[in-house]
């Protein structure tokens, strides 16, 4: 009796060894991806949350809201896996609806989690292909592009374009950008032209909340391109091109009010056709507006919405009898649920 407890109590001991051994050598991986910047060569731009929403690309760099659209940590799981958070929104970096396409998610538990649980592989010289538990594919960047996706083992550019590394981001609490080795035979651009801008694709971004067609991001100097530029030091402020400047949004349909651009919406009542009226800020700004959601328009009169080229929804506020306006311009008008035009049945 006494030997058999004896061997029980060894198997125990050899388990917790092991399990301290594994859980060891991942942090030494860890350690190993995540070496000081300073200490790192060569390697390329970083997974970004594009435009600091739901889809994700790849981008030189950005420090808008302290660069948190593109700093990442991993959160341990279970099993050496672990999830992805971005710190802009605590979101993780997920398999939309366990495919091959990326996109950040609050969540889910659907098969175990195993949608949104990641492992660094290491390959050499500090780099790791990040592998999904899902499926065992890889994040890739999509034939070597900006775009990202999964994808089996790729041995594209010395297989460059599926290999990652953290780096760490000083004086940011533990977080790190994740780079991609694959530099496309250029050094990338190191980082933000200015405050609240960004670079990518070799033109400079920068918010605007009264650009041509709604607050957005827009290309700073571009001029004569209608829903791509009309923002920046050398465009929108002070420029008119041929009477191209549209307030009231309509240059291309409408407002963007899909709710997928929105994020902190709340609902400060109804209207009187019966739709909801909300405060939101849109993604990538925490600037306060009020007005109604595209999706919820289009269900009750879907000829005040169109869908943009973008694939986003847009809303003629005036087909409802409405302006758009920033929250605390209504608040100053006395917080008054605006009167609509009639729905037709």
């Amino acid at each position: 009796m006494r030997r058999n407890s004896t061997l029980a109590t060894s198997k125990r001991a050899t388990s917790s060894v092991r399990r301290l051994a594994q859980g060891l050598l991942g942090f030494v991986s860890l350690l190993a991806l995540s070496l000081p910047a300073a200490a790192q060569q060569g390697g390329g731009k970083f997974l970004d949350a594009k435009n600091c929403g739901d889809s994700l690309n790849l981008n030189p760099g950005s420090n808008f809201d302290s660069g948190s659209c593109q700093l990442w940590k991993l959160v341990p799981a279970a099993d050496g896996w672990s999830r992805l958070e971005l710190k802009r929104n605590g979101k993780f970096l997920d398999a939309k609806f366990c495919t091959d396409q990326l996109n950040m998610n609050p969540g889910s538990s659907y098969d175990n989690g195993s949608c949104q649980l990641w492992k660094f592989v290491p390959d050499a010289d500090g780099w790791s292909r990040v592998q999904i538990k899902r499926n065992s594919k890889f994040l890739d960047a999509d034939h070597c592009s900006d775009g990202v996706h999964l994808n089996d083992l790729s041995t594209a550019e010395g297989g460059a374009c599926q290999l990652w590394r953290l780096v760490p981001v000083e004086g940011s609490g533990g977080w790190s950008r994740l780079q991609i080795k694959y530099t496309g035979g250029a050094a990338p651009v190191a980082g933000p032209v200015a405050d609240g801008e960004y670079t990518s694709e070799g033109d400079t971004y920068g918010w605007y909340d009264d650009g041509w067609d709604g607050p957005g991001w827009y290309i700073v100097g571009y001029e004569f391109r209608r829903g791509f530029g009309f923002g920046g030091h050398e465009g929108w402020h002070g420029w008119h091109h041929h009477g191209s400047h549209s307030h009231g949004g309509h240059h291309g349909g409408g407002h963007r009010s899909d709710i997928r651009l929105k994020h902190d919406i709340v609902m400060l009542g109804r209207l009187d056709n019966g739709l909801g009226f909300y405060r939101f800020s849109y993604n990538g700004s925490d600037k306060a507006y009020v007005g109604v959601m595209a999706q919820e328009v289009q269900a009750v009169m879907p000829e005040a919405v169109v869908r943009g080229s973008d694939g986003y929804l847009r809303v003629y506020y005036d087909r409802l009898g409405l302006r758009m306006q920033s929250y605390d311009a209504w608040v100053a008008l006395g917080e008054r649920i605006p009167a609509t035009t009639p729905v037709k049945h």
